[in-house]
């Protein structure tokens, strides 16, 4: 049996833009709904959808649904209301033009509800919470000590470095970092907090990584008091990332939170002095094999390698994910 895959943004047939449909296989009609959706209006393109599914399922494929409600972040809950604003209520109200009734996913950083829009303004959404779902915690607490680089690949790192789990970022002015971008950095703060709330709102997270202020090595290695800092270096004395976290990751108890601080430098390497910082703050200096990174390959390479050691992304799935309405097993 082939296995279709198809996949939107969207968690109802009549909010339009539905989104996009992806298809992993050539399976026969699927892909065309996605060049007719922009034209089509929600009716019209939930009967093509299921013309197109049976048709897939006729010739073989297994239809597998994935459907996620969008997620929005709120600064609290008010009893069985909150109310979104900002940027992310402009977005919700204009760009994707939500009307009262519709069902979306709310978190204010320690719980996530599911809430549906009741009033739609200019500057502020209304929601009323209907039911609490379930969470799923990470077993790390992450810390990125990351050198200010240049801003498109810095900006690209800590994008990602959301989607990889990470909780605290700290940009540092490192030594060999440039002076013309750490100077520049304090008007991009916005723009990077910007950067992290969209991330998380994509990568579906509880909570958006707190962006510290730029500080320099020396201050930065000492306030990390974790439980593991790595410190990643070139030098060839520096030993493999998995000799340092696998040990800590085999004692570290079930349910219980550790802290792993990563430190990151700029592609120029880390000062004498702040590699003596690192080691006078207890920071293990370690390599990701062979080869030379660029600063925000390490930030993906790392964080991921650290999860993986602490079974983080062993959670597999969603536990949000719904099937479309109206849609039904495929006869």
């Amino acid at each position: 049996m082939r296995t279709v895959k198809v996949c939107t943004n969207s968690f109802h047939f009549n909010h339009f833009p539905l989104g996009r449909f992806f298809s992993r296989s050539p399976a026969p009609g699927v892909r065309a709904i996605v060049k007719k959706a922009k034209n089509s209006k929600p009716h019209r393109l939930k009967s093509m959808l299921l013309k197109r599914v049976r048709r897939a399922s006729a010739h073989g494929f297994e239809i597998t649904w994935r459907i996620m409600r969008r997620r929005f972040f709120v600064d609290r809950f008010e009893g069985d209301s909150a109310v979104l604003r900002g940027d992310s209520a402009h977005h919700l109200g204009r760009v994707l033009r939500a009307e009262s009734g519709q069902l979306y996913e709310l978190s204010d950083g320690n719980s996530v509800w599911l809430a549906r829009t009741e009033n739609v303004g200019r500057e502020a959404v209304e929601f009323a919470l209907l039911e609490r779902l379930p969470v799923r915690r990470s077993p790390l607490k992450l810390t990125l000590l990351l050198a200010i680089v240049k801003f498109d690949r810095f900006e690209w790192a800590i994008e990602k470095a959301t989607e990889l789990g990470v909780n605290e970022i700290v940009p540092l002015a490192a030594g060999r970092s440039e002076k013309g971008l750490i100077a520049a950095s304090v008007k991009r703060a916005e723009r990077w907090e910007k950067i992290l709330v969209e991330s998380s709102q994509q990568s579906r997270r509880l909570s958006v990584p707190v962006l510290h202020e730029t500080q320099s090595p020396r201050a930065a290695f000492p306030a990390a008091n974790s439980q593991l800092g790595l410190l990643l270096s070139e030098l060839a004395d520096a030993r493999p990332m998995r000799e340092r976290v696998e040990p800590v990751a085999a004692e570290a108890r079930a349910n219980k939170v550790v802290s792993v601080t990563i430190a990151i430098g700029p592609e120029g390497g880390w000062a004498d002095e702040e590699f003596s910082a690192a080691r006078a703050s207890n920071f293990a200096e370690v390599a990701l094999g062979v080869n030379i990174m660029r600063t925000e390959t390490a930030v993906c390479a790392a964080l991921a390698g650290v999860q993986y050691a602490f079974g983080a992304l062993a959670q597999a799935g969603d536990p949000h994910s719904v099937r479309p309405e109206g849609i039904g097993e495929i006869e």
